[in-house]
């Protein structure tokens, strides 16, 4: 509503959310947290489906054709250390089963953010290791390049209009663009 009040509160999570994407068409989201993935009706308010993964989903992102989500894993578990699969995205394929369609993993450190391009030909993301991974969608997630000029890790990021550029910024407060 135009005055900003909240209309709904969707609960499922049992721990923290660390990642929301809504669907290019506006009509579900998903959320990321503790080791699900739950997609959302927002006409609705109400919870679709719950995506189980073995270790926290961390970040999350719809393709602009709405056909695929990137999931990025990682994180601390209280008194576990580090887990087996910290720092490994995940494609599934949407709408339908969640089917997982590729696994990769550049880093042993866990996703902190992942965004397409407006275009649909790069992925980047994120990293507690302070740098940014960009894949080449078309040609299977293959690994692009790697922008590593944070002093810190990677908290946000996002492309463009014009999928040109990337702005980001890190836990040493630094602003950049690649």
């Amino acid at each position: 509503p135009s005055s900003g009040a909240c209309t709904a509160t969707l609960q499922g999570h049992t721990g923290a959310v660390t990642g929301v994407a809504v669907t290019p068409d506006g009509v579900r989201a998903v959320s990321a947290g503790d080791s699900t993935l739950r997609v959302w009706d927002l006409a609705h308010h109400r919870m679709e489906r719950v995506v189980r993964i073995d270790t926290p989903a961390r970040a999350c992102a719809y393709h602009p054709d709405g056909n695929s989500i990137c999931i990025g894993l990682g994180g601390r578990i209280a008194g576990k250390g580090r887990n087996k699969k910290d720092g490994v995205f995940m494609i599934m394929r949407v709408p339908g089963d969640y089917e997982i369609v590729h696994e990769g993993r550049d880093t042993r450190e866990w996703i902190t953010d992942a965004k397409f391009s407006s275009d649909g030909d790069t992925l980047a993301l994120g990293s507690r290791d302070n740098n940014i991974y960009l894949y080449d969608v078309s040609n299977g997630y293959a690994a692009r390049a790697v922008f590593s000029k944070h002093t810190s890790f990677v908290t946000h990021l996002d492309f463009s209009s014009d999928s040109q550029w990337i702005m980001s910024n890190s836990g040493a407060d630094d602003l950049l663009w690649c």
